[in-house]
């Protein structure tokens, strides 16, 4: 996967890690983070944190869903590049929604 459709793992890991539901680095944060977001983010999570400083867009996605954010809050226009990354310079994502 090209670097263009990923995101640095620094702003998720550090908004999951000040969760109020997470707490980390207090004792039992993974439980807590596990309890919070269910066993298949938490392992997004791991995977981030263990990973290369990066994840994909897929992955930061279903993370932030998980906490009921938008990755958006997290990346900016850094997200909108990631996710029409590839896409023709005049494509429109709100054509035809109106």
């Amino acid at each position: 996967m090209t670097r263009r459709r990923r995101l640095p793992a620094g702003p998720l890991l550090a908004a999951v890690e000040r969760h109020p539901a997470v707490r980390k680095p207090e004792r039992g944060w993974g439980k807590r983070l596990r309890r919070h977001v269910g066993k298949h983010a938490a392992s997004v999570y791991r995977d981030a944190a263990a990973g290369d400083g990066w994840v994909t867009l897929r992955a930061a996605e279903r993370l932030c869903d998980a906490f009921g954010w938008h990755p958006r809050e997290l990346y900016g226009d850094a997200y909108d590049r990631a996710a029409f990354a590839g896409r023709s310079p005049d494509f429109d994502p709100w054509q035809g929604v109106a």
